[in-house]
């Protein structure tokens, strides 16, 4: 990216200045919805646990024979054929939504051989979060279509309650999510800010700084989630982001879950770096003109609640609010 007059990096886009973004329509019983391995492995028997809940909501599922697959044993296969099932999954006119098996590692190998054309041609809900986020950002900025941050195939069938509801009211429902529950919230900055909605993972958002596919956050609400992670890497990340100048681009910054994992590398909720990363925080949006908030239940966490990238919000410290004000999806007749 080039630097401005001012000497601050400019955000450019590779969609067409005058783009809208596109809705996809609201899922309802009986759609099919699509299964993709776009990053690493994963279990079986969870694979099969996440098929079964999702039947048993009442939609079908369809999954690519080759979804089992590995390569280089952190892949879920090559990355042509990681790429082609993603794909097949958009142009293929009874698929309405695409949720991805999970997250881990390779998603942003496969950019470069997505089609983005094609995907603005069939848009479609596509869900997902932690290294899905490298797919979330190309969807929204290189195709122009609204795309999910929420749970993945091999944990939804043990989604918290609120989790469920709300997962499934931001893919069936026309109308805007409205207010976000906020879980421990702690306000660092409550000032007011409009903007649509990014975000996802921390790591992989600092993978994507100096690439054709860097995050754009000029004018938005920037979210941002990690778990296992060492406070001195978080305070790293962060500041690379400032640095690079993607934070002062925000309207507002919002942090979710950041967790360190336990022995078993699971997210922990008893050793988690709450204390550090609140002083890290502060420190790093000091100098930050818009509101800062601490806590939003999104990404690893055990409340992990699903947001539309590029739909309008309101982040309001005054009221004590985050509130999504436009719809994500379109009517369906």
């Amino acid at each position: 990216m080039a630097l401005s007059d001012t000497g601050e990096r400019e955000q450019t886009s590779t969609m067409p200045k005058n783009h809208h973004l596109l809705r996809s329509k609201p899922l309802v019983k009986g759609d099919l919805i699509g299964v993709v391995a776009p990053s690493s492995p994963f279990s079986k028997d969870a694979f099969e646990k996440g098929i079964q809940y999702l039947q048993a909501k009442g939609f079908r599922v369809h999954a690519p024979p080759a979804i089992f697959n590995s390569h280089r044993i952190f892949l879920a296969g090559s990355d042509t054929d990681r790429a082609g099932a993603l794909m097949d999954m958009f142009v293929n006119p009874e698929v309405r939504a695409i949720m991805a098996v999970r997250g881990g590692y390779g998603s942003q190998r496969i950019l470069q051989e997505l089609d983005a054309r094609q995907i603005r041609n069939h848009p479609k809900i596509f869900l997902g979060y932690s290294d899905i986020t490298f797919l979330l950002l190309y969807l929204l900025d290189s195709c122009g279509i609204i795309p999910f941050h929420g749970p993945m195939l091999i944990e939804i069938g043990d989604m918290a309650q609120g989790t469920e509801e709300q997962l499934f009211m931001a893919l069936t429902r026309e109308k805007p999510l409205g207010r976000i529950p906020l879980r421990n919230a702690v306000w660092i900055k409550q000032r007011r800010a409009k903007g649509a909605l990014v975000g996802g993972n921390l790591t992989a958002i600092c993978t994507t700084l100096g690439t054709p596919w860097e995050i754009k956050t000029k004018g938005r609400l920037l979210f941002l989630e990690e778990c296992g992670e060492k406070p001195y890497k978080i305070d790293r990340m962060l500041n690379q982001l400032k640095i690079a100048g993607t934070l002062s681009a925000a309207k507002g910054l919002i942090f979710g879950d950041i967790l360190e994992k336990d022995k078993d590398g699971n997210a922990s909720t008893r050793h988690s770096y709450e204390k550090e990363v609140l002083e890290i925080v502060k420190d790093v949006t000091g100098d930050f003109q818009g509101p800062v908030l601490l806590g939003l239940p999104v990404g690893h966490g055990g409340h992990n609640i699903t947001l539309p990238l590029g739909v309008e919000a309101l982040l309001d410290g005054e009221q004590g609010d985050l509130t999504v004000t436009e719809p994500a999806l379109e009517w369906r007749e």
